[in-house]
């Protein structure tokens, strides 16, 4: 990705010759172009100035440039992210329908090893989402502070859509934004947090407050933010598997038979409730 002037505007440049790298910029093209489409947060996105595939095969892909201050960690503004999410209304009245069991089979077929440990926690999480009513929209898919621009703390753009989903869980844009954000200031990962929420056991105790808000305003109990914590670490997994990043092995070890066990110990204690 290189800064360029396109026709007279501050630009962001980005080529791509391999067929990942192609892949990836379609999606970012698709998500930009699907959030738009939201009037709650089309003010703060990049421009498509250009998308196309060259002769050569290779594809570019040119976006505005949005102004911004330096990245850094402060709960001021993970607090103005959190607002914004926050007050987006929801326009559909039931997300996940048509792409949950789509991506977890999707997952299954990527970690092929690790199906059998995966498939119980799969199965719960479907279950549950028959029942839970969760209005959704358009979601980011990795809404946290390095994607999000800042004047202050005020929010000023939102960028790198590819993960975006139509038909999505703001709830877990919500949760991403804090565990994301706070790990990064923290060299702490995703898992270390989403492995505490399942044993209830966050220790940090601006964090825990945060979460506990973000689950009381979405008007759900202690088990549906620890469905929305497996829904979360799905996705991670998922972008793995569609970006085809294999992580090394010690990172699979982490994310899968390091955590299944503890899914399952709080997914019994959730059957007997």
């Amino acid at each position: 990705m290189v800064s360029a002037n396109w026709e007279g505007e501050a630009a962001l440049l980005k080529y791509a010759q391999c067929s990942v790298a192609i892949a990836e910029l379609e999606r970012q093209a698709n998500g930009l172009e699907m959030a738009a489409s939201d009037p709650q947060i089309s003010h703060l996105l990049p421009r498509i100035l250009k998308h196309s595939t060259l002769t050569s095969g290779a594809a570019i892909f040119v976006q505005t440039r949005l102004p911004s201050e330096p990245y850094e960690f402060s709960w001021r503004r993970v607090d103005a992210a959190a607002e914004l999410l926050r007050s987006r209304k929801p326009d559909r009245e039931n997300a996940g329908d048509e792409w949950l069991a789509q991506r977890l089979d999707q997952i299954g077929e990527f970690f092929f090893r690790f199906r059998g440990l995966l498939l119980p926690a799969m199965d719960a999480l479907l279950a549950w989402r028959e029942s839970a009513r969760i209005a959704g929209g358009i979601a980011h898919g990795d809404f946290c502070l390095r994607n999000i621009l800042f004047n202050r703390e005020a929010v000023t753009g939102i960028i790198d859509w590819d993960g975006a989903q139509r038909d999505g869980f703001l709830q877990v844009d919500g949760l991403y934004l804090l565990l994301s954000s706070h790990g990064a200031a923290h060299n702490l990962d995703n898992p270390h947090y989403l492995r505490q929420i399942w044993a209830d056991e966050i220790g940090d105790t601006a964090l825990s407050d945060r979460i506990a808000r973000l689950r009381s305003e979405s008007g759900m109990d202690k088990d549906d933010l620890k469905f929305i914590a497996l829904l979360l670490w799905f996705s991670l997994l998922w972008q793995h598997a569609m970006r085809s990043r294999m992580p090394p092995e010690s990172r699979l070890e982490d994310l899968i038979p390091t955590t299944v066990p503890i899914i399952m110990k709080w997914l019994a204690w959730h059957k007997k409730g």
